[in-house]
């Protein structure tokens, strides 16, 4: 599946003994195996409706706060993050979006992506990713 302009593969995990979705770039070895899979009745088909409604993983929920900043452009103001996101505007006109998942390193990957118009707050080792990653994007840029 094409997503967000990345290939993203659906599978069963062996390991996991679970349907997940895994990122094709983030794949470095595959093998073929005498294992096989056969999904209950429409798993997939339930699996696929639900698995891009705001951002796919599994694990443990983390609580996630954005701040967009009031000068952001509208669509920055209004994509949705996830489908369970609580929204209210801060007294100076910031957007504060709210909501759990266990995907840190997607909504990492995409708050990057909004080029310092979305502030993540919370959680704070996630924060500290973004200001590593800031760093090292500054010190290749110049």
């Amino acid at each position: 599946i094409m997503r967000d302009r990345r290939w993203i593969l659906v599978a069963y995990c062996h390991r996991c003994r679970d349907v997940r979705t895994f990122s094709l770039h983030r794949i470095s070895r595959a093998e073929t195996t005498d294992k096989s899979f056969n999904p209950p009745h429409r798993s997939m088909d339930s699996f696929m409706a639900n698995a891009f409604d705001g951002i796919q993983s599994t694990g443990k929920l983390h609580r996630i706060v954005l701040r967009v900043r009031k000068d952001a452009p509208p669509f920055v103001h209004q994509r949705q993050w996830s489908p369970h996101e609580s929204r209210h505007l801060d007294r100076q006109g910031n957007r504060m979006i709210e909501f759990k998942t266990p995907a840190l390193f997607a909504v990492e990957r995409e708050v990057l992506a909004e080029g310092g118009k979305v502030e993540l707050l919370k959680p704070s080792e996630s924060r500290q990713r973004l200001r590593d990653a800031a760093r090292a994007m500054a010190l290749a840029h110049g």
